[in-house]
């Protein structure tokens, strides 16, 4: 899936899953009031690194 097909796909989520679908990607988002800005963070989990090697293609 690319990152706009991901963005969109988040901008139609119901409001009440967004949640659940931020800690399932590793999204986390920080609102810094002062500089009026919301930092976003993606740290990946150990799963999202995972590939497999079958007879000397890579997946």
């Amino acid at each position: 899936m690319t990152f706009a097909e991901t963005r969109r796909v988040l901008s139609e989520t119901d409001p009440n899953d967004k949640a659940e679908v931020h800690a399932q990607i590793g999204l986390r988002l920080t609102y810094q009031p002062q500089k009026k800005l919301v930092e976003a963070r993606v740290q990946p989990g150990l799963h999202m690194c995972e590939r497999y090697v079958s007879e000397g293609e890579s997946y």
